[in-house]
C-alpha cells in the first residue's frame, strides 16, 4: 500500500514538472517573440508603413497637430535629375521650421512652413512641394541604408515603426472642433496670395533689399549697417526662405550629383535642394517688382498724356495773350518816337514774350 501510493505521488510529481516546464518554455517564448521582431532587418516595405506623400501633407497642414502627424515619419524627396530622371531621396521629418517662409504652393494648399529632414546624419529645411506621391523603391532604401551605416546613424525599429503608424492613423482620424475650422479658415486668409497685405510684404522686403544693394555700392556703411538690421527685422517677423548663405557645393567630397559632375554628400545635397527654393522665391519677387515698374511707368504716361491735351485746349487767343500793345511804355522806353506819327509810335509798342533758344 504504502509502495503504491508513493509509487502514484512520484508518477504525479514527475507531471506536474512537465507542466511547469512547458508552462515556462512558453512564456520564455512569448517574452522572447517581441524581442525577435525588433532584431527583424529593417525592409523598405517596413518603412513604406510610415511614408507621408505630398498629397497627405497638404491634406493635413492646416491642422493644429501637423506637426505632431510629421514628426518621425518618412518623405521621398526629389533632389534633382540624372539622364532625365527625376532622383529621390528618402528623408526622415524631424519636425518645422520653427520660423514661417514665404507661402508657396502644395498641390492646391498655400503654406508657410518648411519640413526639417534627415538623410542620414544631414539636417536641412526645405519646401514641402518637392515631396513625392509615389513609394519608397529598394535602390533609395539601400542608398539610405548605406549612408546611414557609414554615418553611425540608426534607422528605426520595428517598434517604433509600429507607434507612428499608429500615430499616423490617429491624426487622420481625428475630428476637427468648430475652434479648428476657424482657426484653419483665418489661416488661409492670411496666405493668400492676392491679397493686398502678401503683396505688400513682398515689396517691402523687395525695397530693403534693393536699397541695401545701393548703399554697398556706393561704400556707405552706417546705411548698409542699419538696413542689414531692418532686413533681419524683417525676415523675424514674416520669415523668408531667401535668408542665409549659400554653399559651394562645387568643393565637398562625396556623392555626385545626378547630372553633372559636381560631387556632393549628404550635407551638401540637401543645400542644393535649399538653394534652389530661395533662387524660385527670389524669382517670384523679381517678377512682382517687374509688374510694378510697368504699373509705374504707364500711370506716368497716361499723365503726361493729359498733361499734352490740357496745353493743346488753350484757345489761340489765350496764346495771343503775350502780346501787348502799350503806347506809353514805348516812348518811355524810346523817347525818339515823340512827334513821329501815330503808326510809327504803334508799331514800336508792341512787345512780343519769345522763348530763351
Amino acid at each position: 500500500m504504502d509502495t503504491s501510493s508513493d509509487s502514484n505521488r512520484s508518477d504525479g510529481d514527475d507531471d506536474d514538472d512537465d507542466d511547469g516546464r512547458n508552462r515556462g518554455s512558453r512564456k520564455n517564448s512569448e517574452k522572447n517573440k517581441p524581442a525577435k521582431e525588433e532584431e527583424k532587418p529593417l525592409t523598405v516595405s517596413d518603412l513604406g508603413r510610415i511614408q507621408l506623400t505630398r498629397t497627405q501633407l497638404a491634406k493635413e497642414c492646416m491642422k493644429p497637430w501637423f506637426e505632431n502627424y510629421i514628426k518621425g515619419a518618412w518623405v521621398r524627396y526629389l533632389i534633382g535629375q540624372r539622364d532625365g530622371a527625376p532622383v529621390y531621396r528618402i528623408c526622415e521629418i524631424k519636425g518645422l521650421c520653427p520660423q514661417i517662409v514665404l507661402p508657396y504652393a502644395v498641390e492646391n494648399e498655400m503654406v508657410n512652413q518648411q519640413l526639417q529632414l534627415a538623410f542620414g546624419s544631414s539636417l536641412r529645411f526645405f519646401n514641402m512641394d518637392k515631396v513625392s506621391n509615389g513609394p519608397f523603391t529598394e535602390r533609395e532604401f539601400n542608398r539610405l541604408v548605406l549612408t546611414c551605416q557609414t554615418e553611425r546613424v540608426i534607422l528605426p525599429t520595428q517598434g517604433q515603426i509600429n507607434d507612428k503608424r499608429d500615430n499616423i492613423k490617429e491624426c487622420e482620424n481625428r475630428r476637427l472642433t468648430e475652434a479648428d475650422v476657424s482657426a484653419i479658415i483665418s489661416r488661409r486668409r492670411t496666405l493668400n496670395p492676392n491679397a493686398p497685405n502678401f503683396q505688400k510684404r513682398i515689396a517691402e522686403g523687395s525695397r530693403i533689399r534693393q536699397e541695401l544693394q545701393t548703399a554697398a555700392a556706393r561704400n556707405d556703411k552706417a546705411e548698409v549697417a542699419r538696413l542689414k538690421e531692418e532686413l533681419d527685422a524683417y525676415n523675424l517677423r514674416w520669415g523668408d526662405s531667401t535668408a542665409g548663405s549659400d554653399s559651394d557645393i562645387s568643393s565637398k567630397p562625396g556623392l555626385k550629383r545626378e547630372g553633372s559632375g559636381i560631387s556632393l554628400n549628404g550635407d551638401s545635397m540637401l543645400e542644393e535642394i535649399s538653394r534652389r527654393n530661395r533662387e524660385l522665391n527670389h524669382e517670384n519677387a523679381r517678377k512682382l517688382q517687374i509688374q510694378e515698374a510697368e504699373r509705374r511707368k504707364k500711370a506716368h504716361l497716361e499723365r503726361l498724356k493729359q498733361e499734352a491735351a490740357k496745353a493743346n485746349s488753350l484757345s489761340e487767343p489765350q496764346r495771343l495773350s503775350d502780346v501787348t500793345l502799350t503806347k506809353e511804355d514805348a516812348l518811355t522806353k524810346n523817347p525818339d518816337l515823340a512827334g513821329k506819327d501815330i503808326g510809327t509810335q504803334m508799331a514800336h509798342s508792341v512787345e512780343l514774350s519769345l522763348p530763351d533758344f
